[in-house]
């Protein structure tokens, strides 16, 4: 149930709708308080300045999202860090992963650290 939520949090987010894509992904971590979707999505979102609680409380989890963890990261304006926890290991690139075309991304996408988070995800 959590996860049709996420996938439709993605697309409402993709499209700048993001009041109605933060409601879909509450909703879903409701449902699914485990599944990592939501975070991922809200890893995206603006959360009114929730970004480093969203962080705090991924690193915490026994086994963490690390794509969402180097989102957050991005979306902190902390590149270095981003890419340094991608080359700790244990970045998969999720079915939501979508660098080339994700607005968080734009600022990212000329610097070269950022192909590196590219080459892992398989993306480069």
């Amino acid at each position: 149930m959590g996860r049709g939520r996420v996938r439709v949090a993605q697309i409402l987010y993709l499209r700048g709708d993001y009041p109605r894509a933060r409601l879909r992904v509450e909703r879903a971590h409701e449902l699914a308080p485990r599944y990592y979707g939501p975070f991922f999505i809200r890893s995206r979102i603006d959360l009114e300045g929730r970004r480093a609680a969203v962080l705090a409380e991924l690193e915490r989890q026994g086994e963490p999202c690390v794509e969402c963890i180097v989102d957050v990261q991005l979306a902190l304006g902390d590149l270095d860090a981003a890419v340094a926890r991608v080359e700790r290991g244990g970045f998969t690139a999720g079915p939501f992963y979508f660098p080339k075309v994700d607005p968080a991304y734009a600022a990212y996408r000329g610097d070269p650290r950022f192909r590196r988070i590219l080459q892992a995800a398989r993306l480069e």
